[in-house]
Parts: C-alpha cells; structure tokens; sequence
C-alpha cells in the first residue's frame, strides 16, 4: 500500500469488502458537497475518489468522515447492523407530504414519534427534520 499526505491508501478493489457508494447516497440525503463533506478532513477530489471506490480512507479519516455524516465508522463495513438511512428518508418523505397537505397534527404525530429516535438524536442533520 502506498501512503499519501492525505491520508488515502490505494488497495485492490476487491481486496475490501465496503460499499463506498453508501457515501455518496449519505452524503447526498444530507444535502452536503463534496466539498462541504471533505472540509478540514481531506481534499474534494479524495471524497470523489471515495466515492468512486478509487481508494479508501485511513481509519483516522473514516473515522472523521462517519463522525460528519452523523454515523459510527460501523456503518461503512456492516450495513446490516448499522442504522439505516432509507428510514431516516423514509420519515423525511413522510414530513413533506404532510407539510403539503398542510397536515399539522400528522407532523406533530411524526416528530413526536420519532424525537427520541437515536437516528435523529445522533446526527445534527437528521435531528433537524425534526424541529
């Protein structure tokens, strides 16, 4: 493996067994850039190369990244035990119907249901929906 300055190991693609595409689809359910994401962590051209599945990040950078997308590194080797964040879509979806049907109580009935919800509680992004 070959060691940059910013914190990125090139390994084989087939030598890891992490879906990097699943920073890509947080990234983007978060609303945030590549840039935005990569701010004080590495370059934006390394997060595109994450996405990519190009490289991967050294655990210390993962570990940074997962911290900023409001997730335990966890997340990124076994999705399956890891919060999911179709659910957290999910609800979003579910808030903007009712905002569009100008159905208050439902809202209120949604963020009740979920303001204690550790997917909500945990990332500062998701909470939001919620107020």
């Amino acid at each position: 493996m070959n060691y940059n300055s910013r914190n990125i190991e090139r390994i084989d693609r087939d030598g890891f067994f992490c879906d990097w595409k699943k920073v890509k689809e947080l990234r983007k359910s978060l609303g945030l850039s590549q840039a935005e994401l990569a701010e004080g962590i590495c370059t934006q051209a390394q997060i595109s190369k994450i996405e990519n599945g190009d490289v991967i990040p050294l655990a210390s950078t993962l570990y940074l990244l997962a911290q900023r997308l409001g997730l335990s590194v966890d997340y990124f080797f076994d999705i399956s035990l890891s919060p999911r964040l179709d659910y957290v879509h999910e609800v979003s979806e579910q808030l903007k119907l009712a905002r569009k049907r100008v159905n208050y109580a439902l809202i209120k009935e949604i963020v009740k249901a979920e303001e204690n919800n550790p997917l909500f509680i945990a990332n500062k992004y998701h909470h939001q929906l919620l107020i």
